[in-house]
């Protein structure tokens, strides 16, 4: 029997409190940073797999902050923009969020497209734009959940 199908039969019986399906989540979470020294891929897909779960295909701010703080291209390192700064610019420009967004997808979403294409020439306010056109408004994806998918597909 694995864990999933003990974890199953306990739940069925109705065994299985609150207090220790934390104290099993606990147990799975350092489970998982055993894994992750042996092989960090293994890891960051199985965690990767629980955010898409438990956080609906979005961004839980300090997952996005290191997802940015490794990003890097052409001599840009890490945040180019801040949540304060991603909030403060869409606000002056008049560039609404879904309620559903939050504050982890913006800032993956503005400094992940920062990231991509900074040194073709654009002022930041056009890549501000075009990022946000990118991510927030695609007729082509439904929903507000493009930044995470984006993510997810490239991982």
């Amino acid at each position: 029997m694995n864990i999933t199908e003990l974890t199953r039969e306990a739940r069925e019986r109705n065994t299985l409190t609150e207090v220790e399906m934390w104290k099993s989540i606990d147990l799975f979470g350092s489970l998982l940073e055993d894994v992750e020294k042996l092989d960090p891929k293994i890891a960051q897909s199985n965690k990767i797999a629980y955010i898409d779960i438990v956080f609906k295909s979005h961004f839980p701010l300090e997952y996005a902050e290191e997802t940015v703080a490794k990003m890097h291209s052409n001599g840009a390192r890490g945040k180019h923009w801040t949540i304060e700064q991603i909030n403060d610019t869409a606000r002056s420009l008049g560039l609404p969020f879904s309620s559903a967004t939050t504050e982890g997808d913006k800032l993956f979403a503005f400094n992940s497209f920062y990231h991509d294409i900074h040194n073709n020439g654009d002022s930041e306010e056009k890549i501000f734009g075009d990022a946000y056109l990118f991510y927030f408004k695609d007729e082509d994806f439904e929903g507000s959940t493009k930044p995470f998918k984006y993510y997810k597909s490239m991982i």
